[in-house]
């Protein structure tokens, strides 16, 4: 019984952090996109306050 426990203790907190890891990810690359899309957009700006 305990070992059963500890198994599903140790599997829960596995699938925990995995999921995590997971979402992590997914946050880390929709910021970046939107970074990306921020830093063109600023560039952008820049680039037409130099020309006029």
């Amino acid at each position: 019984m305990v070992v059963f426990l500890v198994v599903f203790f140790f599997t829960i907190f596995f699938g925990v952090m995995m999921l995590g890891n997971h979402m992590s990810h997914l946050i880390e690359r929709i910021t970046s996109e939107n970074a990306d899309q921020m830093l063109y957009d600023l560039n952008q700006e820049l680039d037409d306050q130099l020309k006029s």
